[in-house]
């Protein structure tokens, strides 16, 4: 009956039964989907964890034992050491601190960058001499490579975040050292036109796939298989992001055997550009 005490035709209750079974089919496979959204988000907070967790164990482990190594041998009391070794061994563990230095300092500035609280400090920059900086910082990490670097006398003045355009060139520095053999040549050039200035770090080592150009400006995206080299895969991911919030682009070309070049632009009057500092 309704509720005017009509009765309900039997066409009408197999229509409201129809439709009642209908909307609990709708209620159920929502329920469904939110239960597979959670399971899915899950998932891949597992899946990122474990990531992060492999990436850390490996990356921090290897300077880790190094630095425990050499700090073990000179506190050797037993054991005599020249002047000569002595250096070499201080040299091991100031090496192996900077390399845990790069690993941090990455994983804090991809914080940064997510959280959305990266605010560029932008002053007239000097590339060759942020260039410079970033050079002797990798000191001892680049004696095994010849690095060459080619840039113009009249290269301008940009306006820039100078600190992390250093970042910037230290993890292409050290991406390219990855990928290649002992005192193989590294190249990085700067030149510029108009409006652009355009930078290039380029190795002649192993190369890399051309499926995977397009990942490996993606977080904790790391070349697999054949090719497969260490790191945290955040390295150029914040170099993107970095490039990316000063109005730039980056991109990469490369072919296996025959060496990878990574490539950046940076406007030369940054208060015209378009900035975006949202990660992707």
């Amino acid at each position: 009956l309704f509720t005017d005490g009509q009765k309900i035709s039997p066409e009408s209750a197999m229509l409201m039964n129809a439709w009642t079974s209908l909307a609990a089919l709708a209620l159920e496979r929502v329920d469904l989907v939110s239960v597979a959204k959670k399971e899915a988000l899950m998932s891949e907070t597992d899946k990122l964890r474990n990531t992060i967790l492999n990436s850390l164990s490996h990356e921090l482990k290897t300077p880790l034992a190094a630095i425990s190594g050499a700090a073990a041998t000179l506190l050797e009391e037993r054991t005599n050491y020249g002047e000569k070794a002595q250096q070499e061994l201080l040299k091991t563990i100031k090496e192996g601190s900077r390399r845990m230095e790069r690993v941090i300092a990455n994983l804090l500035d991809s914080t940064r960058f997510e959280s959305g609280s990266v605010a560029l400090k932008l002053d007239w920059c000097d590339l060759e001499d942020t260039v410079g900086v970033a050079l002797r910082q990798l000191k001892e990490a680049t004696t095994h490579y010849k690095i060459k670097t080619h840039m113009p006398d009249d290269l301008p003045f940009i306006r820039a975040d100078a600190a992390l355009l250093e970042h910037v060139f230290l993890n292409l520095l050290d991406n390219a050292m990855k990928y290649s053999v002992l005192d193989s040549e590294i190249e990085l050039g700067i030149t510029f036109d108009e409006n652009n200035v355009l930078c290039t770090v380029r190795d002649n080592g192993i190369g890399m796939p051309a499926n995977v150009l397009k990942d490996i400006f993606n977080k904790f995206f790391r070349v697999t298989g054949e090719i497969t080299v260490g790191g945290t895969g955040l390295g150029l991911y914040i170099c993107k992001n970095i490039i990316k919030a000063h109005g730039g682009r980056i991109w990469a070309e490369s072919k296996p055997g025959e060496g990878s070049t990574i490539f950046f632009t940076l406007p030369r009057n940054i208060d015209n550009a378009k900035m975006d500092i949202l990660v992707e």
